[in-house]
């Protein structure tokens, strides 16, 4: 038998593979030259590069003794569908439909029928546009799009694109060039850097990362607009390749993310030998395949995800791998991520089997329990570790090696915490593990060399306040305005922070807004951005002061200020130097889904108020006033003492509207 494929889509090249297995011959016809630079080579397959007409398509069947014409086109290439059809239909071919699994869009996600509705939508929408479409649509957003910088073009390396994209106007600068697939972390990367407002994309299935991308832009405050298309018939990879073959598809390639536990065998789970004793080959870093070289098997020493991807891919003829994490794969594991990327080929299933985590094991040997525990990574991250330690009375922390012990317990006794008891495991589970408890001011100088973690115990932490409300008194003064406790405590409230939030304050004075707000958020940040370098010199006392990780200070005024920041997802403005409608508008290009709050003691902030309200109509607005009496003592008695009247106003667009 000899198929002719139109492809130039994953399923088109997997169908090829399988054909190519099973001893049947294909040609395999690609529109361009980077089309059969990605075919691999194989077995019985000829690749035809280049656009042909319907005339072209006839000519060729009529001459290739073909059983049969596959269209494996991408879904939103329906011209070229419709002359494969005809040209079938007149060489008198049998014509199969290869379809890909379309995923669903989520609620509410705008959907339009063809890139110039997009276009018309985008032009009474402002915001940056970050443009999933494919090249061959581009032409028509940069013809239409009233301002082409707003746009941002992902689309295949290939230089006529490049010399295309040129003529139409666009900047090397809002070209990026890449080739998929390409994973939520990468897509969210990109839709930040761009400081997109928008993502356009097709609905190109879970082949073609659609879900990757629409989680992306959710997880950004992106909104997603997507490019519809018509329902066709055909039928699937695994029924097409039966109806061809008369057969069963070749299995698919099974790939085992497996948690090894903390090293030794004897800590594995029985799941977990098992899948080791039935794969073709064995991935992870050196320290794993050591662990794991008694199976016997096929390795290969890499922890890069891109390099493990290419490898599975390279080697069809393998069917299972098992990709050995250390600990558990849901506990700060690289597991994820390869996860994400995996997930978009239809040819691979993957499996996932847990393994006993370091905490557990470590907890276990000490004869502690462990539910009680905060757990935090600084192996390869930062954390606020210092609030959590405060605030819970055991905190596990996976750390790197000998000196990044040194360096967490610097970091405790610099906070005054050098009293607590630490627990520091090194190489848990193997021969020369070591477990050592003592001080934390005694580990200044350890030296055991391995993989470590900690377990810090801290009985004084108590319950921990979990409201706004620090005194005044404690934050370090100057000259410089702050805001007082009692209008301190309202603004934050009506900021509605959650634990992960991205904070901007902007004006911040002494910073006892972004000190209150970092302590209460330990897995946000909070960028306190003042103009002043008195203020500046404070807002870093103080966040010495209170030991605070996951605050940064920003010199400079807004909103030149915030170009640079990663998003965010709050912002308080305390002062804005006349510039309030400028910063606004800066942080709904940053994030149209953004929840502001603003305070302000004079009638003219109270009048730009109002004509705020007046411009904003799509946002929840509410406004406050509120005026605060502390009693002073004089003499015998006992007066109130009035404030100043504040006004606090509450922006909330988007979903937060």
């Amino acid at each position: 038998m000899k198929f002719l494929i139109f492809s130039g889509t994953t399923e088109g090249r997997t169908l090829a593979e399988l054909l190519s297995k099973d001893g049947i011959k294909a040609d395999v016809c690609v529109a361009t030259e980077y089309g059969k630079e990605i075919m691999p080579t194989l077995p019985g397959i000829l690749v035809r590069e280049g656009r042909m007409d319907v005339g072209e398509m006839v000519s060729l069947m009529e001459d290739g003794a073909y059983e049969g014409v596959i269209d494996a086109t991408h879904p939103y290439a329906t011209e070229v569908t419709q002359n494969i059809k005809e040209a079938s239909k007149m060489a008198g071919m049998t014509y199969h439909r290869l379809l890909r699994t379309i995923s669903a869009a989520p609620k509410d996600t705008p959907v339009f029928s063809d890139d110039a509705e997009v276009c018309a939508y985008l032009n009474q929408h402002p915001g940056n546009v970050f443009l999933s479409v494919g090249a061959k649509a581009l032409p028509i957003y940069c013809e239409k799009i009233d301002d082409i910088k707003r746009l941002y073009a992902r689309v295949l390396p290939q230089e006529d694109i490049v010399r295309e994209m040129a003529q139409m106007g666009m900047e090397k600068s809002h070209m990026i060039l890449m080739q998929g697939p390409f994973s939520k972390e990468l897509n969210e990367a990109m839709l930040r850097q761009t400081n997109a407002t928008y993502l356009v994309t097709k609905n190109s299935g879970q082949v073609g990362g659609f879900e990757e991308k629409i989680q992306a832009a959710q997880d950004c405050g992106a909104i997603s607009l997507v490019i519809g298309h018509e329902d066709e018939t055909g039928d699937d990879l695994d029924t097409l390749y039966k109806k061809l073959t008369g057969k069963e598809p070749v299995k698919k390639q099974v790939v085992t993310m497996l948690g090894i536990g903390p090293g030794s065998l004897e800590f594995m789970t029985q799941a977990g030998v098992k899948a080791c004793e039935s794969a073709d080959v064995i991935i992870g870093a050196r320290r794993m395949l050591d662990s794991l070289s008694s199976f016997g098997k096929e390795t290969l020493c890499e922890y890069a995800s891109d390099k493990i991807v290419k490898y599975i891919k390279d080697h069809p003829e393998k069917q299972r791998f098992v990709i050995a994490f250390s600990g558990d794969t849901g506990f700060y594991s690289g597991a994820k991520k390869l996860h994400d990327i995996l997930k978009s080929f239809s040819n691979i299933q993957v499996e996932n089997l847990c393994g006993i985590s370091a905490i557990q094991y470590l907890a276990s040997k000490l004869k502690i329990s462990w539910e009680h525990m905060k757990l935090c990574s600084l192996h390869g991250r930062s954390m606020n570790v210092i609030s959590a330690i405060q605030k819970h009375e055991a905190v596990y922390v996976l750390l790197s090696d000998a000196s990044s012990v040194q360096k967490f317990a610097a970091t405790l006794m610099s906070a005054g915490l050098g009293k607590l008891t630490m627990h520091v495991g090194v190489n848990l589970s193997y021969p020369d593990e070591v477990i050592e408890s003592r001080c934390v001011r005694d580990f200044f100088d350890f030296s055991k060399e391995g993989i470590c973690a900690a377990i810090v115990e801290n009985p004084d932490a108590g319950a921990p306040v979990v409201t706004s409300g620090m005194k005044d008194e404690e934050f370090i003064r100057g000259e410089v305005p702050m805001t007082k406790e009692e209008v301190r405590t309202v603004c934050l409230s009506k900021l509605m922070l959650r634990s992960d939030s991205i904070v901007y304050d902007i004006g911040a004075g002494t910073g006892s807004i972004s000190i209150e707000a970092a302590r209460l958020i330990e897995q946000g940040r909070v960028y306190a951005i003042e103009q002043k370098a008195e203020g500046c010199d404070l807002i870093e006392q103080n966040k010495d002061k209170f030991h605070l990780q996951n605050l940064q200070v920003v010199m400079g005024q807004a909103p030149q200020a915030l170009l640079d920041l990663e998003m965010p997802t709050h912002a308080f403005i305390g002062g804005s130097s006349g510039n309030m409608k400028e910063i606004i508008a800066a942080l709904l290009e940053k994030n149209p889904k953004i929840r502001i709050v603003l305070s302000g003691i004079a009638m003219e902030t109270a009048k730009e108020m109002m004509e705020l309200a007046e411009e904003y109509e799509d946002a929840k607005i509410e406004i406050v006033q509120i005026t605060v009496a502390k009693a002073k003592e004089l003499g015998h008695y006992h007066l109130m003492m009035g404030q100043n009247p504040i006004y606090i106003m509450t922006l909330a667009f988007g979903e937060e509207a």
